[in-house]
């Protein structure tokens, strides 16, 4: 049976059989005030060790005010341990900005549930459409394992970032990724979130784990 798991793996961007295994029962809602603005921000601060700019702070806080990125606060057993963002560039370009993850919670999968969220926000009868993002170094290799694309790296004040993408992501990517995280138990309200559309700039980074 080995061979029909390689052409069903083959079917998506993503080792399937690996993803699977690291989706959490985790529970996401929308950072909405300043006691959620405030965990956001500690984490940012809890991330520098692993490579977060130390001086992106306040870019960090006008974005997540600015209501130009939906913001996603992660909860493990009602404790929020990570946040994400998302926005549109345009129609037809989905952005990753600002994922992060209490150290704590590295390396357990967390990263991947928060992806796969993201992948599941748009909506399921649409076009095909392109993601992109601009990764740390050290999380380009995560992203690499989701199926992101390495494109080019550039610099941004005082770090230097990878540009990633996959294209296209379809229609049935998206229904995927919503049932990946509907059969581990996630909560997610899929078609309750206005994704706003943002222009991305270089100082939307990300560093998952």
């Amino acid at each position: 049976m080995g061979w029909l798991k390689d052409i069903f793996d083959t079917r998506y961007p993503w080792k399937h059989s690996r993803v699977r295994q690291r989706i959490l029962p985790l529970t996401f809602r929308p950072a909405l005030n300043e006691e959620d603005f405030a965990f956001c921000e500690s984490l940012h601060e809890k991330n520098i060790p692993h490579g977060v700019p130390k001086g992106h702070l306040p870019i960090y806080q006008d974005s997540l005010r600015s209501g130009m990125t939906l913001t996603l606060i992660a909860e493990h057993n009602s404790t929020p341990v990570a946040t994400c963002g998302v926005h549109w560039c345009n129609e037809n370009v989905l952005g990753f900005a600002y994922g992060l993850v209490h150290p704590d919670y590295h390396g357990k999968g967390i990263g991947t549930t928060m992806s796969f969220a993201r992948f599941g926000l748009p909506p399921i009868n649409r076009d095909p459409f392109l993601i992109t993002l601009c990764a740390l170094e050290t999380s380009l290799t995560f992203y690499q394992s989701l199926g992101f694309k390495f494109l080019c790296r550039e610099d941004a004040q005082d770090h230097r970032f990878c540009r990633a993408d996959i294209n296209p992501f379809t229609a049935e990517l998206v229904a995927y990724s919503r049932d990946l995280l509907n059969e581990a138990g996630a909560e997610v309200q899929w078609d309750a979130y206005n994704i706003p559309v943002a222009e991305e700039t270089k100082e939307m980074i990300l560093a998952e784990e």
